[in-house]
């Protein structure tokens, strides 16, 4: 409480800080796309709402961790499932491919042993689905369909 007698203003100014600070730190983590920003924003959240329900100090320990649980469920299915991706899709629609998109539609060949067959494409080695292993032999060339799960989806060329 030093603090606001400081600044000259009081607890609901305060808290309204903490707010602004909050959805400042959700909006540089959309640019810097780390969880570290969010997760310090989503404590400051609950924070904030413990001090909004005026709980007694017994049990804002208990309303703390109640906010902090509905806000990560909160977090990871609205921010990162769709308006992380969204924000990104519109901003960054013009930025380069990662190597792993870059690989769809190249030609490689078939190496390995036995089941254990994989695809050679431009100096990269990535297992092959079990999916797509009809009728490949060892050096067979291929099309990579996609990557995915660190495993490539092919057809035969």
């Amino acid at each position: 409480m030093f603090i606001l007698g400081f600044l000259g203003g009081d607890f609901a100014d305060f808290l309204h800080i903490m707010l602004a600070g909050a959805i400042t730190l959700l909006i540089l983590d959309i640019f810097f796309c780390t969880e570290f920003l969010s997760w310090i924003s989503l404590l400051i959240f609950a924070t904030w709402g413990t001090w909004l329900t005026n709980a007694p100090w017994q049990w804002a320990s208990l309303v703390f961790i109640a906010f902090l649980l509905f806000e990560v469920t909160l977090y990871y299915t609205l921010w990162s499932w769709c308006v992380r991706p969204t924000i990104i899709k519109i901003f960054l629609k013009n930025s380069p491919n990662e190597g792993v998109e870059e690989m769809r539609g190249k030609t490689g060949i078939v190496v390995g042993e036995g089941e254990n067959l994989c695809v050679r494409c431009e100096d990269c080695i990535f297992p092959i689905d079990r999916s797509c292993h009809e009728k490949l032999v060892i050096g067979n060339e291929v099309i990579v369909d996609e990557i995915r799960n660190a495993k490539a989806y092919v057809h035969k060329q």
